[in-house]
């Protein structure tokens, strides 16, 4: 199979967009070629950008990003296998560095590149992380609503529902008032607030990592399905684990395509009632490499992921790797099961 990292959609197919097409995007412009809207959107523009840099570059000129394309033009090394499948469940979660939701499903708020929310914990962690990163950061961003964010991140659970009323006026909608959104958009424009967030998203990928393990999943599409489960779910719970692997023993000649589909369809199973198509539209969009979300079409291997085996299955490389992880969980756990 060629190797692309990303590639346009063919049409009726979601276009594959997030913040790694947005730095792909800036690159272009650099090089002094436009490919127009910077809106994190691999489109036609983007595209033909791409297409004018590979001509000039005298490179196979193919419209797809392959990892040699990523490093000549961006200077840095391509997009691993890892933050490939963040962009994926990110686009499920319809989330990025910067997006804030309200109060639309008892979480509070909902903000960043996964969606930590405010009454699971993850967001209250996120920000104390920059505070002690840098106090500057949340000032830069908040201007003169940061006395009220401080006084929410130290104060008790009335000080938040106070917080998410005032940020969130509308109960049971995901509407934010317009000036705290774009406080926080600005809060995750920052490098230093994205390599936060991902240090935090560090711990998703151990999951993701631990489950692939269990059950032998080689593929970038098995890392992918377990990432998207611990995100959405929380990881395969040990007692969902146990059941799937009596169900394997009945079936020792099953390829990975259907231990994949096995696995989606038990986590789909397990999950909350009214939760569960949609957990399983996801889970088995990612087993098969192709499905619908949300009503949108996917297929994978133009989000650079496919039934490749793993090649770069590590952490992250990074300053974010060189800190000590919380050692309990207090992140999202997910909409279609227990909040942490």
């Amino acid at each position: 199979m060629a190797r692309y990292l990303f590639r346009r959609a063919e049409w009726g197919r979601r276009l594959v967009r997030g913040e790694w097409i947005r730095s792909l995007q800036t690159a272009l412009r650099d090089a002094g070629i436009d490919p127009g809207p910077g809106d994190g959107i691999f489109g036609p523009a983007t595209e033909a950008a791409l297409r004018a840099w590979q001509i000039r570059r005298v490179a196979p000129v193919t419209g797809a990003v392959t990892p040699d394309d990523w490093v000549a033009l961006t200077g840095t090394a391509p997009p691993t296998l890892r933050v490939r499948a963040l962009q994926l469940t990110a686009d499920f979660e319809g989330h990025g560095f910067g997006k804030v939701r309200g109060d639309f499903d008892g979480a509070g708020l909902t903000w960043g590149i996964i969606g930590f929310t405010l009454h699971g914990g993850g967001l209250v962690a996120v920000l104390r992380d920059i505070r002690a990163r840098d106090p500057r950061l949340l000032h830069r961003a908040f201007g003169p609503r940061t006395a009220a964010l401080m006084a929410m991140l130290d104060g008790d659970d009335a000080a938040r529902r106070s917080f998410v009323a005032a940020v969130s006026p509308i109960p049971g909608q995901a509407v934010v008032d317009p000036l705290w959104a774009g406080s926080f958009a600005r809060l995750g424009s920052l490098p230093d607030v994205q390599e936060i967030q991902l240090r935090h998203v560090a711990r998703y990928w151990r999951v993701a990592a631990r489950d692939a393990r269990h059950f032998r999943l080689r593929s970038e599409l098995g890392f992918a399905l377990c990432f998207d489960i611990a995100v959405q779910n929380g990881g395969i719970a040990p007692h969902l684990r146990r059941c799937l692997k009596e169900r394997l023993k009945t079936r020792p000649s099953s390829d990975e395509r259907t231990i994949r589909r096995l696995i989606a369809d038990g986590v789909a199973a397990h999950a909350r009632a009214r939760f569960a198509a949609d957990v399983r539209a996801r889970k088995r969009t990612i087993a098969a490499g192709l499905g619908v979300v949300h009503g949108a079409r996917y297929r994978l291997a133009d989000w650079g992921l496919s039934d490749l085996p793993i090649v770069d299955d590590r952490p992250e490389r990074g300053r974010h790797e060189r800190v000590r992880w919380p050692r309990r969980p207090m992140f999202r756990a997910e909409r279609s099961g227990p909040r942490v």
